[in-house]
């Protein structure tokens, strides 16, 4: 096989998308020494068909490519991600300043943390699916809401209270397997469960969690 032209190939088919070097090894290019597929990525560099955006990472060149919608597309749409921290809150409308990091939570990572120009990504090995999405809504905002700088504890309120309508213990199982929160947080949330009538098991799932 020509590792060059199928690499190359590849590029030419997926313009303006992110080639991440570690996860695309994995799950495209196996069979590519690791090796030959950095010497393959620099020649394609110097042909001007990819850019370098980050360590291991390159976007592959279109015109009028945009990175921010790269990034997008990459690590969050069809739930692959979302975005986390301030950035999180700011879309949320909680605060209404965006600091210099972009945070993104996404499981197309095979790193635990990856640095993407001003961005800041998280590897978490869940599906992202909207109630997924929601659930961790909700969490951040009860472990970090009182830590918010210049938050809307209005808005705040509003969200955790929207939120939690789409609770469920098994979404619950899902998250703590993949994200810790504290015990603290569980105790905030079963009282706003049940506060909302709605049954829970969270506190039990939390402690057996804790016990893997």
């Amino acid at each position: 096989m020509n590792y060059t032209k199928t690499i190359r190939e590849f590029c030419l088919q997926n313009k303006g998308d992110i080639f991440d070097v570690s996860y695309m090894k994995d799950a495209y290019f196996e069979m590519v020494p690791y090796k030959t597929l950095l010497k393959i990525l620099n020649r394609l560099e110097e042909e001007g068909i990819i850019a370098c955006i980050g360590k291991g990472v390159y976007l592959i060149k279109k015109e009028g490519s945009d990175l921010d919608e790269a990034i997008f597309a990459r690590y969050i749409a069809n739930e692959h991600g979302m975005y986390g921290g301030y950035t999180l809150f700011k879309n949320l409308k909680i605060i209404d300043w965006q600091n210099k990091c972009v945070e993104i939570y996404t499981n197309r990572l095979r790193t635990r943390t990856k640095t993407i120009g001003n961005y800041q990504l998280t590897k978490i090995d869940i599906l992202f699916t909207l109630p997924i999405i929601s659930m961790i809504v909700l969490l951040e905002c009860i472990e970090k809401g009182s830590s918010i700088k210049d938050a809307s504890f209005i808005k705040l309120h509003e969200i955790m209270n929207a939120m939690v309508m789409d609770y469920s213990d098994t979404g619950l199982l899902v998250i703590l397997d993949a994200i810790p929160y504290h015990y603290s947080t569980m105790v905030t949330l079963k009282e706003l469960l049940d506060k909302k009538g709605i049954q829970n098991d969270c506190i039990g799932i939390f402690e057996r969690q804790q016990k893997k």
